[in-house]
């Protein structure tokens, strides 16, 4: 199943990391052992998130993503 507008490659680690860890509070400068750079992946869609379609920011927050959690 496809998800318009979405990076899976980004969206499957993040799934996986959710998976894993049972939250979606990625650090910033998380790099996974595969070394993908999700903390980069994370951050760049938080900084994008007003440009997102609904469709990904929707799949994204569904996911645990909080933009702005301190």
């Amino acid at each position: 199943m496809g998800y318009p507008g979405i990076n899976l490659g980004g969206w499957a680690v993040l799934l996986e990391f959710v998976n894993e860890s049972l939250h979606a509070r990625v650090p910033a400068k998380y790099i996974t052992p595969e070394c993908y750079r999700l903390g980069g992946w994370v951050s760049r869609q938080g900084q994008t998130q007003d440009k997102l379609s609904e469709d990904r920011h929707k799949c994204l927050v569904q996911l645990g993503l909080i933009w702005g959690f301190k």
